[in-house]
């Protein structure tokens, strides 16, 4: 199997080697997002909670403004699955109220809701109660949520107003966000480009200034990948900290169960441990309201994981980063700081033998209802090149 693996990483790299120049003398020939002109979409979600709960902005001009901004960039972008627009105004709204008839304060309130009159995105996975979750899968299209999964009963409970699901590849099963029934989605800083997956429809709204707070889920990067491509951030957590009940696929068995988590994406690195408390129970336990003390860390960083075939060369731009946080950490934070080298050569091998023996992964093949096999793999490989399979390549190749 790791000869295997390892043949067809080579195959892929040979490939990319070719394609790349031929794809560069395209992709400048396409369509920009516009630049953000709503100041309330520069502010983090800390600080529009903060405001909307001190009665200093409406939550009604804050959904608003997203929804604008959503609506001017998704016919690029490509991320939404379906929206609540009007819903969320009348949530909104609702808040809005509320908060000039309550004698509750400020501070009260950011501990009973402390993402009041918010607006956020949810990855279609997830589950919303009355909304898209076919995931991609045109078995599945029409197929609706019964209840809110229980991450995104949280986000309601704390006072979160959801505006949309968006876009996943077939039952979240790849690194990119296409499949057939919403398409491709774009990355906001080149829309040539992927925004990862298979939380890429929620890194490409909060890239393109469109959402402040989105939820995802990730397995084997799909939430990092996407953060990574669209300049965002995200948490993978550990295992068991936050309730995946109500999200499709999901893990059954210990091993899935471990590898598996939904999490917070966010705009601004503030908002994360806000997002994460409403995620979980375990907030104390985990200290996320702790100040930590930066000189005290010891912070080691590397350029590359090792030499293989396997893995795609980093690029200077990244290296450069690395270097501009290392100097930051170093010099203004005064962490202690040290560049440390330990071979990661066999990741692919490793990361992929744990999907390998993940028996939690759905197959796309399979009756949705039963588990009948309803296709058969090779049949529907040789239909893809002519536009007869019903599934994506994506999908298919994950069903191997």
């Amino acid at each position: 199997m790791e000869i295997l693996l390892r043949l067809v990483l080579f195959l892929m790299r040979i490939i990319s080697w070719l394609v790349i120049p031929i794809f560069g003398s395209f992709v400048e020939k396409t369509p920009k997002i516009t630049p953000i002109k709503n100041h309330i979409l520069l502010l983090s979600a800390t600080t529009l909670a903060d405001k909307i709960r001190k009665r200093e902005m409406k939550s009604e001009t804050v959904v608003t403004a997203y929804i604008e901004r959503i609506k001017e960039v998704n016919p690029i972008l490509n991320a939404v699955v379906e929206d609540r627009f009007e819903d969320a105004l009348q949530d909104a709204k609702a808040v809005d109220e509320y908060l000039n008839k309550t004698i509750i304060d400020p501070v009260q309130l950011e501990k009973t809701q402390p993402l009041l009159g918010v607006p956020i995105t949810i990855k279609e996975s997830c589950g919303v109660k009355g909304m898209s979750q076919a995931c991609g899968s045109l078995q599945r299209e029409g197929f609706r949520a019964a209840q809110d999964g229980a991450a995104v009963a949280r986000i309601r409970r704390a006072g979160g107003i959801i505006l949309l699901v968006s876009n996943t590849p077939e039952f979240c099963l790849y690194w990119e966000s296409n499949n057939r029934i919403t398409g491709r989605t774009n990355n906001p800083y080149h829309i040539k480009y992927s925004p990862g997956g298979s939380s890429g429809g929620e890194g490409a709204l909060l890239g393109a200034g469109a959402s402040i707070i989105g939820i995802g889920s990730d397995v084997a990067g799909s939430l990092r990948l996407p953060a990574l491509l669209n300049g965002v951030f995200a948490h993978k957590c550990t295992a068991n900290l936050v309730d995946s009940e109500g999200h499709f696929p999901n893990a059954q068995s210990d091993m899935g169960k471990f590898n598996f988590t939904v999490g917070p994406m966010v705009r601004y690195a503030e908002d994360l441990p806000l997002v994460f408390k409403v995620l979980t129970d375990h907030s104390f336990e985990l200290g996320l309201d702790d100040q930590v003390d930066l000189k005290s860390l010891n912070i080691f960083h590397m350029f590359n994981a090792g030499a293989s075939i396997a893995h795609v060369a980093v690029d200077s731009e990244i290296k450069q980063a690395i270097n501009k946080c290392v100097t930051h950490l170093q010099h203004v934070c005064g962490a202690n700081v040290d560049q440390f080298k330990f071979s990661m050569s066999n990741t692919m091998e490793i990361t992929a033998a744990v999907l390998l023996y993940l028996n939690d992964l759905p197959n796309i093949l399979g009756n949705p209802i039963s588990d009948k096999q309803n296709d058969w793999l090779l049949f529907e490989l040789l239909k893809y090149p002519f536009g007869c399979s019903k599934y994506s390549f994506n999908g298919l190749i994950f069903s191997f």
